[in-house]
């Protein structure tokens, strides 16, 4: 009988309310206890930082500093979010930036690489950290969760600093999930960045050379302006030069071949149906794959075998799904 009243689903919800939002508003509170006036909330204008804003907000109210890091290639939609946000909430909003616009970096050093990410320390780090001291912060509330990454899977509520500056950093979401970021989201109704119902799941820098062709050919259909504005610009873009290609191209192409930008001994192949990538990584071996298989990094003594492979993929083509 038991077992027939039984709502999974109300279990789990009185769970999250009762424990998880109760630990998380607890962390805020023994932070503000520590910390007091130098505390400050991180808000990026995604929907992590939104719900620890929120749940800060909830919890100490809007006597508290919140600190946005503009990079200088954020989306428009991005900026103009935060904003209205800060005016609707009531809060003192603090805006970071570097000290030169980030294209004007790409002109000197070149696209970012996943080796070389020379552009997250000057546009996204220190900017803040600068701000940071000179308001005489010396803590900061995130939305950072351990299950975003195995990278963060050792996260605890409260974190101090190995090195300079000493900004200790707060987690008061550190054990939740997406799927509970968007049931508090939606829960409370609070409104998020319009660029979440565009279909992008990432709102950071709209250029960024590490994402994937996915983000690029969204960007091509939401921002065409945007999209349009890397295919003129130098360096040519790693990713929107070669979507280029497979788009306009006369011939359609079902792959565009690309010298690695990493500078590696490698081709990038971007394919316009990520199930041709599948094909060929069955064929070979010793190959990275990315993208669910739109992106594949063939060694460049291979080449030759993979341009002698298109036939076959031709071939193959009535056998994909």
């Amino acid at each position: 009988m038991l077992k027939h009243h039984f709502d999974e689903n109300n279990f789990n919800n009185e769970i999250f309310l009762r424990f998880k939002i109760e630990q998380a508003k607890h962390i805020i509170r023994r932070s503000s206890e520590v910390f007091g006036h130098k505390l400050a909330v991180a808000f990026s204008g995604g929907k992590d930082s939104l719900v620890a804003l929120h749940l800060t907000l909830q919890t100490l109210g809007s006597n508290i500093k919140v600190i946005y890091n503009h990079t200088t290639v954020e989306f428009p939609e991005t900026i103009k979010y935060v904003k209205q946000i800060a005016k609707e909430w009531n809060f003192e909003l603090l805006i970071s930036k570097p000290k030169k616009p980030f294209l004007e970096s790409v002109k000197e050093n070149g696209w970012a690489t996943h080796e070389n990410r020379w552009c997250c320390r000057p546009y996204k780090e220190e900017p803040a950290y600068e701000l940071m001291i000179k308001e005489g912060i010396e803590a900061e509330i995130t939305g950072t969760y351990r299950t975003e990454s195995i990278y963060r899977r050792y996260l605890r509520p409260i974190m101090s600093p190995k090195k300079n500056p000493k900004i200790t950093r707060i987690h008061p979401i550190f054990d939740w999930n997406d799927v509970e970021v968007w049931m508090y989201i939606r829960g409370n109704n609070l409104p998020y960045n319009p660029l979440y119902d565009m279909g992008y799941k990432r709102i950071g820098c709209w250029c960024c050379p590490l994402n994937g062709p996915s983000h690029y050919r969204r960007l091509m259909r939401t921002h065409p302006y945007l999209f349009n504005f890397l295919l003129n610009f130098e360096p040519k873009h790693p990713i929107a030069s070669a979507l280029d290609v497979l788009s306009n191209h006369k011939n359609k192409p079902k792959f565009a071949i690309q010298i690695c930008h990493e500078r590696k001994n490698m081709f990038h192949v971007i394919f316009e149906d990520k199930n041709y990538g599948k094909i060929i990584t069955e064929k070979l071996q010793k190959i990275e794959v990315h993208e669910e298989g739109q992106v594949v990094c063939i060694p460049a003594d291979l080449r030759g075998f993979l341009e002698s492979f298109t036939k076959e993929i031709k071939r193959l083509k009535c056998f994909v799904q």
